[in-house]
């Protein structure tokens, strides 16, 4: 007959295979392939025509009561430039049983900002952040009583560094390499056309150097000097590929002496 949970104790253990004898499984498993989760219960002072006293008798059941954790999912690190409008999204977070979720978004480091909807899957602020560093928030989802985590860093870029990221075919910015580096660093870049620029700002947003493209494919070396051809201070540099069309894209490097 069915024995009921309740009175005894729920232990991972089936007895089978061959020689009848025993695995141990480290949670509920899907052991006789029906689609659901079974329970294996051990009696261990069941007496067994079979086995003798003190033998392990199994009961299978669908696993019907059991609660699975929620997925939470914060999304990739990105970044957001200074005084934008700014949305986290946790909309690719679930449930695996279908249960609705609660979240909770909130700061564990960088300058602190204000959220607007904190338990919402999308949740937006303004950013408020220094140039160069990274805001960190953390999503917390929960279902029933069962609670996961996801982190997302957000990097603050200045606003004088807005692009177009649509680029066309034949567009390409690699990262700059050494980086960090100190003085020199080389720029590789591919253009559609010949017509475009290398500018390189500072983390105010200030254009510190300006390189004209003169050919379709090629490298650009910075020897980490303005326009004066004074040497720049160590820090956090970013420098934008642009077109006559319009299109551009930023990266970052480091100066460091």
């Amino acid at each position: 007959g069915q024995i009921p949970l309740s009175n005894q104790t729920a232990d991972l253990v089936i007895l089978g295979g061959k020689n009848n004898d025993y695995v141990q499984y480290p949670q509920f498993s899907d052991l006789n392939n029906d689609g659901f989760l079974d329970v294996v219960i051990s009696v261990p002072g069941y007496d067994s025509p079979f086995y003798g006293s003190g033998a392990t008798m199994i009961v299978w059941g669908s696993a019907t009561g059991f609660d699975n954790d929620p997925i939470a999912n914060a999304g990739e690190d990105f970044s957001g430039f200074v005084d934008s409008l700014v949305t986290l999204d946790g909309t690719k977070s679930y449930d695996i049983d279908g249960d609705t979720l609660s979240f909770l978004w909130t700061q564990v480091s960088g300058t602190q900002v204000t959220l607007q909807t904190p338990t919402q899957p999308l949740c937006s602020f303004v950013n408020s952040g220094l140039v160069g560093e990274f805001l960190t928030f953390v999503l917390e989802v929960s279902s029933n009583a069962f609670v996961a985590t996801d982190t997302v860093k957000v990097e603050v870029l200045p606003t004088g560094l807005s692009e177009n990221t649509n680029k066309t075919k034949n567009f390409r910015l690699s990262q700059n390499f050494p980086n960090p580096f100190n003085p020199n660093t080389t720029i590789v870049y591919e253009l559609p056309n010949k017509a475009g620029k290398l500018l390189i700002f500072n983390v105010k947003g200030e254009k510190v150097r300006e390189f004209l493209l003169e050919k379709k494919s090629g490298s650009i070396v910075w020897n980490g000097t303005d326009f004066s051809g004074k040497q720049v201070s160590s820090g956090t540099y970013f420098y934008r590929l642009e077109t006559e069309n319009g299109f551009s894209e930023t990266k970052k490097m480091v100066l460091l002496k």
